[in-house]
């Protein structure tokens, strides 16, 4: 058995929990999918074994990407993660808040465990990753790498689902309610409200928002903790995909009466000249609905 001592305290990133360390797996088994439609990301929750399951079809980890800052997607708009850093964070909050993780590693017959150790070399506790090298199965799956996080209760569970959208739609009775853009989606349902979303995992809420957005990760960049975004951007991304209605009467309706209220979500439709057909809908159903009102 190896073991990878990687030099990150056991406090790093402090204001994580174990939403924001899945959210990070979740993220990474999204971004391997991108790259690759062949290598299906899939999951499950086991609630009677407090176990959730997160699979790549292609997948296949080197102890390389055990380095921080070792990132095969730092030049690719199209993958939320870029700085090399998520899973490893999220195991080391995973490990920390009590939760038992395991790597199945199955395309080079591995196992990985990591845990909390106290390091003679830093004199310091810190996260560690145990490989089990050739380790033999009676019986391999249809995918190359299983994450498995077990002792998480149906509450965080709950809180998952919250903030995922993946997992929110597997669980929902009703699909969500969403206006299609090249830029993402426009969420309708009254509980996504305020809610900000890339490629379907929470970043924020934005109180000024009429609606919620999940945005394509090119079109928004985020700082390491998902968390940092601009008022602008926020207000000038939401403009963009009102703008991009093609024409559609629901989708106008809605744009005129945002417009309406002043809402932050169309704030700059009157400044995207690059969307200028969309405005020019907009404008002119807000035309007619005067009229009709106001003579």
């Amino acid at each position: 058995m190896n073991v990878f001592e990687l030099s990150v305290s056991r406090d790093y990133v402090p204001g994580w929990g174990v939403p924001e360390a899945i959210r990070e797996l979740f993220q990474n088994a999204l971004d391997a999918q991108a790259a690759d439609p062949a290598n299906v990301m899939d999951f499950e929750y086991v609630p009677e074994e407090e176990k959730l399951i997160i699979t790549n079809k292609t997948s296949s980890l080197s102890t390389k990407s055990l380095l921080l800052g070792a990132s095969s997607k730092q030049d690719d708009e199209s993958m939320i993660g870029q700085f090399g850093e998520g899973y490893k964070i999220a195991v080391l909050v995973l490990v920390r808040e009590g939760l038992d993780v395991v790597f199945y590693n199955y395309d080079k017959k591995e196992v990985w465990r990591p845990r909390l150790i106290n390091s003679p070399r830093y004199g310091a506790e810190i996260l560690a990753f145990f490989i089990d090298k050739e380790f033999q199965w009676a019986a391999v799956p249809a995918n190359n790498l299983t994450i498995e996080i077990t002792g998480l209760t149906e509450e965080m569970f709950a809180q998952i689902k919250a903030t995922n959208l993946h997992v929110h739609q597997r669980y929902a009775t009703e699909p969500l309610a969403t206006l299609e853009t090249r830029y993402g989606s426009i969420l309708l349902d009254d509980d996504q409200k305020h809610k900000v979303y890339v490629n379907g995992l929470f970043v924020c809420e934005y109180q000024d928002y009429e609606y919620g957005y999940n945005l394509k990760p090119e079109h928004l960049k985020l700082d390491r903790d998902r968390k940092l975004v601009s008022d602008f951007d926020l207000k000038w991304l939401a403009s963009t995909m009102w703008l991009d209605n093609g024409g559609d009467r629901e989708f106008i309706a809605r744009a005129v009466a945002l417009a309406e209220k002043g809402a932050a979500d169309v704030a700059y439709i009157s400044s995207i000249h690059s969307r200028r057909e969309g405005f020019d809908s907009i404008a002119q159903e807000a035309l007619e609905i005067f009229r009709k009102r106001d003579g």
